[in-house]
């Protein structure tokens, strides 16, 4: 699935999370500060990031 970078204001994090977790539960990769999805592929629990 794709890798998806979502980059956002402060003020709009609450609306990105949301955002986050619904791309996480369709499949994709998304990628923002403080997140990680939890559908790592590499097996040790961290997101390699951009």
């Amino acid at each position: 699935m794709a890798r998806i970078f979502l980059c956002h204001a402060n003020e709009d994090k609450p609306q990105v999370e949301s955002l986050y977790d619904r791309l996480c539960g369709r499949g994709f990769e998304p990628w923002m500060d403080k997140r990680i999805c939890s559908l790592d592929r590499s097996g040790n629990g961290k997101s390699a990031g951009l």
